[in-house]
């Protein structure tokens, strides 16, 4: 069992790098920690540009700090990022009660 279980390991990074949605992730310092290849392609901007920098200064029109700091999500919101039309899942990491960052799947929905 354990050379099954090794031989189909995978990590969560190849999860997010497979997705067809855009994926983004903020810590509480909204600070982001993951930026997919699709949201890369999405967005417009490589990942090596914006991970480890604030949200705002790579997206300013983001509502995901708003998320991270009320801890309320916000489902189903059409939003303008660059020339694409996006619908947008945000949803705040709540651990132990704190808000500990926020996430945001998002597709393209212009075509």
């Amino acid at each position: 069992m354990d050379n099954v279980l090794q031989n189909n390991a995978f990590t969560a990074e190849h999860v997010f790098n497979s997705m067809a949605n855009g994926l983004l992730v903020i810590d509480e310092n909204d600070i982001i920690i993951v930026f997919n290849p699709a949201a890369e392609k999405i967005i417009g901007i490589a990942a090596a540009n914006v991970v480890g920098k604030n949200v705002y200064e790579s997206i300013p029109d983001t509502r995901l700090p708003i998320v991270n700091k009320t801890m309320v999500p916000e489902l189903g919101c059409r939003q303008l990022i660059s020339n694409s039309v996006i619908i947008t899942n945000r949803t705040p990491i709540i651990v132990e009660g704190q808000s500990k960052g926020a996430v945001a799947i998002f597709e393209d929905i212009s075509s």
